[in-house]
Protein backbone atom coordinates (compact mmCIF):
# COMPACT_ATOMS: atom_id res chain seq x y z
CA UNK A 1 0.00 0.00 0.00
CA UNK A 2 1.31 3.42 -0.96
CA UNK A 3 0.05 6.00 1.54
CA UNK A 4 1.03 9.67 1.43
CA UNK A 5 0.26 12.22 4.12
CA UNK A 6 0.20 15.88 3.09
CA UNK A 7 0.18 19.03 5.13
CA UNK A 8 -3.34 20.44 4.83
CA UNK A 9 -1.99 23.89 3.94
CA UNK A 10 -0.97 22.44 0.57
CA UNK A 11 -4.43 21.08 -0.27
CA UNK A 12 -6.58 23.51 -2.31
CA UNK A 13 -9.63 24.71 -0.40
CA UNK A 14 -12.91 23.16 -1.60
CA UNK A 15 -16.07 24.96 -0.55
CA UNK A 16 -18.15 22.88 1.83
CA UNK A 17 -15.46 20.24 2.33
CA UNK A 18 -13.13 21.99 4.76
CA UNK A 19 -14.52 19.96 7.66
CA UNK A 20 -13.41 16.80 5.90
CA UNK A 21 -9.86 18.14 5.76
CA UNK A 22 -9.61 19.13 9.42
CA UNK A 23 -6.77 16.63 9.88
CA UNK A 24 -3.85 15.80 7.61
CA UNK A 25 -5.41 13.75 4.81
CA UNK A 26 -4.10 10.51 3.37
CA UNK A 27 -3.75 10.29 -0.41
CA UNK A 28 -4.52 7.03 -2.23
CA UNK A 29 -4.63 6.23 -5.91
CA UNK A 30 -8.23 5.14 -6.50
CA UNK A 31 -11.30 3.40 -5.05
CA UNK A 32 -9.72 -0.03 -5.57
CA UNK A 33 -6.77 0.93 -3.37
CA UNK A 34 -9.06 2.25 -0.63
CA UNK A 35 -11.02 -1.03 -0.74
CA UNK A 36 -7.77 -3.01 -0.40
CA UNK A 37 -6.31 -0.92 2.43
CA UNK A 38 -5.89 -2.34 5.93
CA UNK A 39 -4.82 0.29 8.44
CA UNK A 40 -1.79 -0.54 10.60
CA UNK A 41 -2.09 -0.82 14.39
CA UNK A 42 -5.73 0.25 14.31
CA UNK A 43 -4.85 3.74 13.04
CA UNK A 44 -7.25 5.13 10.48
CA UNK A 45 -7.40 8.74 9.17
CA UNK A 46 -10.57 10.80 9.28
CA UNK A 47 -10.53 11.28 5.51
CA UNK A 48 -8.66 10.22 2.40
CA UNK A 49 -8.11 11.89 -0.96
CA UNK A 50 -8.28 9.73 -4.08
CA UNK A 51 -6.36 10.88 -7.15
CA UNK A 52 -9.03 9.31 -9.36
CA UNK A 53 -12.04 7.02 -8.95
CA UNK A 54 -11.49 4.21 -11.45
CA UNK A 55 -9.31 5.47 -14.33
CA UNK A 56 -7.02 8.52 -14.56
CA UNK A 57 -8.89 11.66 -15.48
CA UNK A 58 -12.30 10.61 -14.17
CA UNK A 59 -12.06 12.87 -11.15
CA UNK A 60 -10.94 11.59 -7.78
CA UNK A 61 -12.56 12.76 -4.60
CA UNK A 62 -12.56 13.09 -0.84
CA UNK A 63 -13.90 10.23 1.28
CA UNK A 64 -14.65 10.61 4.96
CA UNK A 65 -14.67 7.75 7.45
CA UNK A 66 -18.08 7.00 9.00
CA UNK A 67 -17.58 5.82 12.61
CA UNK A 68 -19.91 3.08 13.80
CA UNK A 69 -21.24 2.23 10.34
CA UNK A 70 -21.13 -1.52 9.79
CA UNK A 71 -24.02 -1.98 7.37
CA UNK A 72 -23.82 0.45 4.43
CA UNK A 73 -23.12 -1.52 1.25
CA UNK A 74 -20.14 -0.74 -0.95
CA UNK A 75 -21.42 0.69 -4.25
CA UNK A 76 -17.96 1.33 -5.72
CA UNK A 77 -18.71 5.03 -6.11
CA UNK A 78 -20.29 6.89 -3.16
CA UNK A 79 -19.94 4.36 -0.33
CA UNK A 80 -16.73 2.33 -0.05
CA UNK A 81 -15.67 -0.36 2.43
CA UNK A 82 -11.97 -0.83 3.25
CA UNK A 83 -10.23 -4.15 3.96
CA UNK A 84 -10.92 -3.79 7.71
CA UNK A 85 -14.65 -3.35 7.16
CA UNK A 86 -14.57 0.41 7.75
CA UNK A 87 -17.10 2.47 5.84
CA UNK A 88 -16.17 5.59 3.87
CA UNK A 89 -18.51 8.08 2.20
CA UNK A 90 -17.67 10.42 -0.66
CA UNK A 91 -17.99 14.15 0.04
CA UNK A 92 -19.33 16.47 -2.66
CA UNK A 93 -20.85 19.92 -3.01
CA UNK A 94 -23.15 20.01 -6.04
CA UNK A 95 -23.74 17.13 -8.41
CA UNK A 96 -23.27 13.37 -8.48
CA UNK A 97 -20.92 12.48 -11.34
CA UNK A 98 -21.59 9.49 -13.61
CA UNK A 99 -17.84 8.94 -13.89
CA UNK A 100 -17.70 7.96 -10.20
CA UNK A 101 -19.26 4.66 -11.33
CA UNK A 102 -16.70 4.17 -14.10
CA UNK A 103 -18.56 5.67 -17.08
CA UNK A 104 -15.97 6.72 -19.67
CA UNK A 105 -17.75 8.60 -22.46
CA UNK A 106 -15.20 7.41 -25.00
CA UNK A 107 -17.58 5.67 -27.43
CA UNK A 108 -17.31 2.40 -25.50
CA UNK A 109 -20.19 0.58 -23.79
CA UNK A 110 -21.19 2.59 -20.69
CA UNK A 111 -24.54 0.87 -20.09
CA UNK A 112 -23.63 -0.72 -16.75
CA UNK A 113 -22.02 2.31 -15.04
CA UNK A 114 -24.73 4.69 -16.24
CA UNK A 115 -27.37 2.25 -15.04
CA UNK A 116 -25.78 2.14 -11.58
CA UNK A 117 -25.51 5.95 -11.56
CA UNK A 118 -29.21 6.37 -12.37
CA UNK A 119 -30.23 3.68 -9.88
CA UNK A 120 -28.44 5.59 -7.11
CA UNK A 121 -30.21 8.80 -8.14
CA UNK A 122 -33.74 7.42 -8.20
CA UNK A 123 -33.23 5.75 -4.81
CA UNK A 124 -31.60 8.72 -3.10
CA UNK A 125 -32.62 11.73 -5.20
CA UNK A 126 -30.28 14.54 -6.15
CA UNK A 127 -28.63 16.15 -9.15
CA UNK A 128 -26.76 13.86 -11.53
CA UNK A 129 -24.12 15.11 -13.93
CA UNK A 130 -22.90 13.36 -17.10
CA UNK A 131 -19.71 15.03 -18.37
CA UNK A 132 -18.90 15.66 -22.01
CA UNK A 133 -18.46 12.49 -24.03
CA UNK A 134 -20.17 9.85 -26.17
CA UNK A 135 -21.70 7.15 -23.98
CA UNK A 136 -22.67 4.02 -25.89
CA UNK A 137 -25.75 2.16 -24.62
CA UNK A 138 -26.61 -1.43 -25.48
CA UNK A 139 -29.64 -1.71 -23.18
CA UNK A 140 -32.30 0.54 -21.67
CA UNK A 141 -31.57 3.09 -18.96
CA UNK A 142 -34.44 3.19 -16.44
CA UNK A 143 -35.47 5.98 -14.09
CA UNK A 144 -37.95 4.13 -11.89
CA UNK A 145 -39.93 6.39 -9.57
CA UNK A 146 -42.98 4.15 -9.52
CA UNK A 147 -42.62 3.55 -5.77
CA UNK A 148 -43.26 7.23 -4.98
CA UNK A 149 -46.66 7.64 -3.34
CA UNK A 150 -46.38 11.07 -1.73
CA UNK A 151 -46.06 14.51 -3.31
CA UNK A 152 -43.63 15.54 -0.53
CA UNK A 153 -41.00 12.83 -0.98
CA UNK A 154 -37.56 14.29 -1.74
CA UNK A 155 -36.08 11.64 -4.02
CA UNK A 156 -36.80 13.53 -7.26
CA UNK A 157 -33.90 13.76 -9.63
CA UNK A 158 -32.19 16.07 -12.09
CA UNK A 159 -29.98 14.60 -14.82
CA UNK A 160 -27.92 17.04 -16.86
CA UNK A 161 -25.03 16.97 -19.28
CA UNK A 162 -22.66 19.65 -20.49
CA UNK A 163 -24.89 20.54 -23.41
CA UNK A 164 -26.49 19.01 -26.48
CA UNK A 165 -23.25 19.14 -28.46
CA UNK A 166 -21.10 17.83 -25.63
CA UNK A 167 -22.90 14.97 -23.83
CA UNK A 168 -24.37 12.26 -26.04
CA UNK A 169 -26.16 9.06 -25.06
CA UNK A 170 -25.67 6.89 -28.16
CA UNK A 171 -28.16 4.02 -28.27
CA UNK A 172 -27.12 1.03 -30.38
CA UNK A 173 -30.06 -1.28 -29.68
CA UNK A 174 -33.78 -1.69 -30.31
CA UNK A 175 -36.09 -0.60 -27.51
CA UNK A 176 -35.78 2.45 -25.29
CA UNK A 177 -32.67 4.54 -24.82
CA UNK A 178 -34.16 6.02 -21.62
CA UNK A 179 -37.41 5.04 -19.89
CA UNK A 180 -38.96 7.22 -17.20
CA UNK A 181 -41.53 5.44 -15.00
CA UNK A 182 -43.43 7.83 -12.75
CA UNK A 183 -45.12 7.47 -9.38
CA UNK A 184 -48.56 6.05 -8.75
CA UNK A 185 -51.60 8.14 -9.54
CA UNK A 186 -51.27 10.15 -12.72
CA UNK A 187 -47.59 10.92 -12.53
CA UNK A 188 -47.62 11.78 -8.84
CA UNK A 189 -44.22 12.83 -7.62
CA UNK A 190 -42.45 13.19 -10.96
CA UNK A 191 -40.86 16.67 -10.82
CA UNK A 192 -37.84 15.18 -12.62
CA UNK A 193 -35.63 17.23 -14.93
CA UNK A 194 -33.60 16.00 -17.91
CA UNK A 195 -31.35 18.69 -19.33
CA UNK A 196 -28.49 19.58 -21.67
CA UNK A 197 -27.72 16.36 -23.51
CA UNK A 198 -28.38 14.45 -26.72
CA UNK A 199 -30.21 11.15 -27.20
CA UNK A 200 -28.82 9.68 -30.39
CA UNK A 201 -30.13 6.52 -32.01
CA UNK A 202 -28.85 4.23 -34.75
CA UNK A 203 -31.95 4.20 -36.96
CA UNK A 204 -32.95 0.76 -35.67
CA UNK A 205 -36.56 -0.41 -36.08
CA UNK A 206 -38.55 -0.18 -32.81
CA UNK A 207 -35.92 2.03 -31.17
CA UNK A 208 -37.21 4.83 -28.91
CA UNK A 209 -35.26 7.83 -27.62
CA UNK A 210 -37.29 8.52 -24.48
CA UNK A 211 -40.25 6.51 -23.25
CA UNK A 212 -42.16 8.53 -20.65
CA UNK A 213 -44.70 6.50 -18.71
CA UNK A 214 -46.97 8.20 -16.16
CA UNK A 215 -45.32 11.57 -15.61
CA UNK A 216 -46.51 14.92 -14.31
CA UNK A 217 -44.40 18.05 -13.81
CA UNK A 218 -41.57 16.60 -15.87
CA UNK A 219 -39.13 19.09 -17.45
CA UNK A 220 -37.03 18.27 -20.51
CA UNK A 221 -34.77 21.17 -21.52
CA UNK A 222 -31.99 21.75 -24.08
CA UNK A 223 -32.19 18.17 -25.35
CA UNK A 224 -31.90 16.69 -28.84
CA UNK A 225 -33.59 13.38 -29.77
CA UNK A 226 -32.47 12.08 -33.16
CA UNK A 227 -32.11 8.99 -35.36
CA UNK A 228 -34.70 6.80 -33.59
CA UNK A 229 -37.72 4.98 -34.96
CA UNK A 230 -39.77 7.01 -32.44
CA UNK A 231 -38.15 9.97 -30.71
CA UNK A 232 -40.41 10.44 -27.64
CA UNK A 233 -43.15 7.98 -26.70
CA UNK A 234 -45.41 9.30 -23.93
CA UNK A 235 -48.13 7.51 -21.96
CA UNK A 236 -50.20 9.32 -19.30
CA UNK A 237 -48.13 12.49 -19.59
CA UNK A 238 -49.55 15.67 -18.13
CA UNK A 239 -48.46 19.08 -16.79
CA UNK A 240 -44.99 18.68 -18.32
CA UNK A 241 -42.70 21.12 -20.14
CA UNK A 242 -40.42 20.58 -23.12
CA UNK A 243 -38.16 23.63 -23.55
CA UNK A 244 -35.71 24.00 -26.46
CA UNK A 245 -36.05 20.34 -27.41
CA UNK A 246 -34.92 19.36 -30.91
CA UNK A 247 -36.48 16.27 -32.52
CA UNK A 248 -34.90 15.58 -35.90
CA UNK A 249 -34.18 12.75 -38.33
CA UNK A 250 -36.38 10.25 -36.51
CA UNK A 251 -38.89 8.06 -38.30
CA UNK A 252 -41.57 9.60 -36.03
CA UNK A 253 -40.76 12.52 -33.75
CA UNK A 254 -43.19 12.03 -30.84
CA UNK A 255 -46.42 10.35 -29.77
CA UNK A 256 -48.55 10.95 -26.67
CA UNK A 257 -51.57 8.88 -25.61
CA UNK A 258 -53.69 7.59 -22.74
CA UNK A 259 -52.79 4.30 -21.07
CA UNK A 260 -54.08 4.08 -17.47
CA UNK A 261 -54.43 7.44 -15.74
CA UNK A 262 -54.51 10.52 -17.99
CA UNK A 263 -55.01 11.69 -21.54
CA UNK A 264 -52.18 13.91 -22.84
CA UNK A 265 -52.90 17.11 -20.93
CA UNK A 266 -51.19 20.44 -20.24
CA UNK A 267 -48.13 19.47 -22.28
CA UNK A 268 -46.18 22.63 -23.09
CA UNK A 269 -43.57 22.91 -25.86
CA UNK A 270 -41.49 26.12 -25.85
CA UNK A 271 -39.03 27.01 -28.64
CA UNK A 272 -38.84 23.41 -29.81
CA UNK A 273 -37.81 22.27 -33.28
CA UNK A 274 -39.57 19.28 -34.83
CA UNK A 275 -38.13 18.78 -38.28
CA UNK A 276 -37.10 16.28 -40.94
CA UNK A 277 -38.87 13.35 -39.28
CA UNK A 278 -39.81 10.86 -41.99
CA UNK A 279 -43.38 9.82 -41.08
CA UNK A 280 -44.71 12.55 -38.79
CA UNK A 281 -43.86 15.27 -36.29
CA UNK A 282 -46.27 15.21 -33.31
CA UNK A 283 -49.04 12.64 -32.87
CA UNK A 284 -51.23 13.52 -29.87
CA UNK A 285 -53.96 10.91 -29.48
CA UNK A 286 -57.06 12.05 -27.58
CA UNK A 287 -55.25 15.06 -26.19
CA UNK A 288 -56.84 17.40 -23.64
CA UNK A 289 -54.17 20.09 -23.81
CA UNK A 290 -51.08 20.40 -26.04
CA UNK A 291 -49.61 23.90 -26.35
CA UNK A 292 -46.79 24.99 -28.67
CA UNK A 293 -45.11 28.38 -28.17
CA UNK A 294 -42.40 29.43 -30.62
CA UNK A 295 -40.03 27.03 -32.32
CA UNK A 296 -40.65 25.35 -35.67
CA UNK A 297 -42.35 22.39 -37.35
CA UNK A 298 -40.89 21.72 -40.78
CA UNK A 299 -40.37 18.94 -43.29
CA UNK A 300 -42.13 16.16 -41.39
CA UNK A 301 -43.69 13.31 -43.41
CA UNK A 302 -46.11 13.92 -46.25
CA UNK A 303 -48.04 16.51 -44.21
CA UNK A 304 -45.41 18.73 -42.64
CA UNK A 305 -46.15 19.61 -39.04
CA UNK A 306 -48.70 16.86 -38.38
Amino acid sequence: MSVTTLNRTRIPAVTGLIAALATKPTVLEDIAELQATSWEDGWRPDCVILLYSHVPGDGGGIFRFVPGDTTTADDDAINVTDADGGRWRRQWDYAINAKWWGALGTSTDDTAPLGAFITYLHINGGRGYIPSGIYVLTAELLIDESAITSDTEITRIVIEGEGDGATQLYSQHAGNCLRYLGGAGGGLGAYAQIKSLRFRGSGITNSVGMLIDNAAWLTVEDVTVMDFDLGIDGYDVLSSKFDSVRQRFNNRAERYQYSNTSRPNAILKINCTVGSNYVYGSNVIGGAGFCVIGGAYEGNGQNAGV
